[in-house]
């Protein structure tokens, strides 16, 4: 089969000089700060830090509480130097390295992320350092803001080389900002480096990511269409990095996503394995060690993606089988591979030996027929609103978003909702282990095969997550994947529906 350019992105420094700026331990970092104009019974009184990590494949969240004189102090430990997202009102970016401590102020008020970025103060470790990745920024969002409502309209409409042209207009749009910002600012080599690795991979993710959309937002099956391989070819690859990948982890995290997802399972695809219902986690290691062959560190990144996706979907007995043959002999990095190893060992605690909740109700259902569910759902919480979470222990981002569920009930705990969780499709191990791990409230409800398939067919459930919002008469107000517990917008039809 004819190799498709990817083959060729990033082929990096040896792996030695790579992990210059890293380290075999953590250190701690530190992020205080204050709300300037705040006031504690208008604005959100927490604040969270969301730290992109390689080692899990995961964004980990840190909160802290804000004081009434709108101070704060975040702390987490890391490996290297990187990029963090500050959530508050939006999400913007900062850049901290381990052992910093940074001091930080902005207008609480403020919601937009280019905003922001224009009246952020920075004093501590790092001060200079976030000057000037905010400098960029706040050009940089703006410009991207603006043209990405373009690039997805042409991800639905235009053809392949139709669609490559418009981004590489926008390529030279933000590569002209970037030499105007050195140009202006002289930036340090970390800033240059995570400002260039930014720049590039903006290019390349939104390049590779024509084939999903265009399938996706067109309503295309598999089968239905499929992208030429000229495609590929005609994206130009990365050109070699000198430092270290992976302080930008805001384009690293995506780029061994993408790589896996969209290249490699793309090879897969069209090789067409005749043993790859039995065979498949053996053909897509041995396809990530194939091609990334030459390119040590993004070897490890993908191998690091695809054993967390499959630790998140507790797949541990198909992880445990290739764990010492294969990961172990190439993920040697310690930034990934002790994250990873303590993800196996936790997932392994949970599954074999659960602790759930004393808020969380349990029931497994068998036989009930899907009309039934509803019915004794809507009895048992009536006169309640009701937010139902229709999940599976194998869907990705059903788990992930299990943090923000856990979140929104610690809100409305005093409120007239009930929570309700509905998972399909799943063995009961495997559901009491994800319960176990996020120690979840609310009502868990295990359906049966069968059960399952007739509540997705009676309530029209075609993918999951699917989110349900049902007022106080028992009423389906709102349905969709796009309910997801961290909106905000959730939040506010929820509270819309208490004052009904």
């Amino acid at each position: 089969m004819k190799h498709l350019i990817f083959l060729l992105l990033l082929i990096c420094s040896p792996l030695s000089r790579i992990l210059l700026q890293t380290s075999s331990t953590t250190k701690l970092v530190k992020i205080c700060g204050q709300l300037q104009n705040y006031d504690a019974n208008l604005l959100p009184n927490t604040i969270k830090a969301g730290v992109n990590d390689p080692g899990t494949s995961s964004q980990l969240s840190y909160k802290a509480d804000i004081q009434p004189d709108g101070t704060f102090c975040l702390e987490f430990e890391r490996y290297h130097p990187q990029d963090v997202w500050i959530v508050y009102q939006t999400t913007f970016l900062i850049f901290v390295r381990p052992g910093d401590s940074l001091y930080m102020q902005w207008d609480g008020h403020l919601e937009k992320r280019v905003d922001i970025h224009k009246t952020l103060e920075f004093s501590g470790d790092a001060a200079n350092l976030n000057h000037q990745l905010s400098n960029y920024l706040s050009e940089y969002f703006s410009i991207r803001e603006k043209t990405l409502p373009l690039l997805k309209e042409a991800q639905k409409n235009s053809k392949p080389d139709e669609y490559l042209t418009i981004v590489k207009n926008y390529k030279k749009e933000i590569d002209l900002n970037l030499q105007a910002f050195i140009e202006k600012h002289n930036p340090s080599s970390l800033i240059r480096t995570w400002t260039k690795m930014e720049v590039e991979m903006e290019y390349y993710l939104q390049s590779s990511m024509y084939p999903i959309m265009h399938r996706m937002l067109n309503n295309y099956k598999s089968s239905e269409w499929s992208i030429p391989l000229s495609f590929f070819e005609k994206i130009k690859p990365l050109p070699i990095l000198d430092t270290n990948l992976i302080i930008n982890t805001k384009a690293s995290r995506k780029l061994a996503n993408q790589y896996l997802y969209v290249y490699v399972f793309e090879i897969i695809k069209q090789a067409k394995h005749a043993n790859y219902g039995e065979a498949r986690d053996s053909i897509i290691l041995s396809e990530i060690i194939h091609q990334t062959k030459g390119n040590p560190l993004l070897k490890q990144m993908v191998l690091t993606e695809f054993v967390n996706t499959n630790l998140r979907r507790n797949k541990v007995e198909e992880v445990e089988k290739y764990w010492g043959p294969i990961i172990r002999k190439h993920v040697t990095v310690p930034f990934l591979f002790l994250p990873l190893e303590a993800h196996l060992e936790r997932t392994l605690h949970h599954l074999n030996a659960p602790k759930i909740s004393s808020e969380t109700i349990l029931d497994i259902v068998n036989q009930t027929e899907a009309e039934d569910i509803i019915k004794n759902i809507l009895k048992e919480n009536a006169g309640k609103v009701i937010y139902l979470d229709v999940w599976a222990t194998w869907c990705s981002p059903c788990i992930a978003e299990m943090p923000n569920s856990q979140e929104m009930q610690n809100q409305f705990k005093n409120e007239e909702v009930s929570f309700v969780f509905i998972c399909i499709d799943s063995e009961e191990k495997a559901w009491k282990g994800v319960l176990s791990r996020f120690q979840l409230a609310g009502q868990h409800l295990l359906l049966a095969k069968t059960q399952g398939e007739a509540f997705q067919e009676t309530l029209e459930v075609k993918g999951i997550p699917h989110y349900f919002l049902i007022d106080k008469n028992g009423k389906i107000i709102e349905k969709g994947s796009h309910l997801r517990p961290g909106k905000e917008a959730t939040m506010k039809k929820i509270k819309a529906l208490l004052k009904e």
